[in-house]
């Protein structure tokens, strides 16, 4: 069958499949890429500040969860057919000896922002449709916290999912963990 021919120029979406099969050939070596929306994101370089962000971050989710959850660093979240973000810091429902596969869905993701915001805000959408129940942005530029609660479908969007529960915490404020209601943070914890 031959395909008939396009009336005006569109965007060429990847899918997972797609995205996986390139990266183990080779075409991705040496870049920072995810792929966002059938998108393939290029990543900037990590700074000082995003580096020692995320480290803090995750020692401190990591000593509040134990080995009861499987608190993840910059690694793969399986979401669907044309996504699959890596959320700098990522708290599994279960311990890591559960897992045989990247996880499909999250108590938290996290992401800490300094270059990147505006595709952090982005990336809410896909956790939302993961059923990830919190997400964070660390937003290091603002020194504030923004926090996104219970996923739902989106009545203004169709298909699509957003967070119910949108706040912002200064720096002054705490924020309890997901699954752990009694263990709070103070945000400047968190901050470098």
């Amino acid at each position: 069958m031959i395909a008939s021919p396009l009336a005006e120029p569109r965007v060429r979406k990847w899918t997972l499949t797609e995205y996986n099969r390139a990266a183990a050939s080779g075409l991705f070596d040496d870049e920072r890429v995810q792929l966002i929306e059938g998108e393939i994101i290029e990543m900037p370089p990590q700074g000082h500040r995003h580096v020692k962000a995320v480290w803090r971050m995750t020692n401190l989710l990591q000593s509040a969860y134990g080995a009861d959850r499987w608190v993840r660093s910059q690694a793969p979240l399986n979401v669907g057919t044309i996504s699959q973000p890596e959320p700098d810091i990522a708290v599994a429902e279960r311990p890591m000896a559960d897992y045989t596969d990247h996880p499909s869905t999250l108590i938290l993701a996290v992401e800490i922002s300094d270059t990147t915001l505006s595709l952090d805000r982005r990336k809410a959408s896909i956790y939302a449709a993961a059923g990830v129940r919190e997400y964070w942005i660390l937003n290091l530029d603002e020194r504030v916290l923004e926090v996104f609660a219970n996923p739902a479908p989106d009545s203004e969007r169709g298909d699509a999912w957003a967070y119910a529960g949108h706040r912002v915490l200064p720096e002054a404020d705490s924020v309890a963990l997901p699954d752990l209601a009694e263990t709070f943070f103070a945000i400047r914890d968190f901050l470098t």
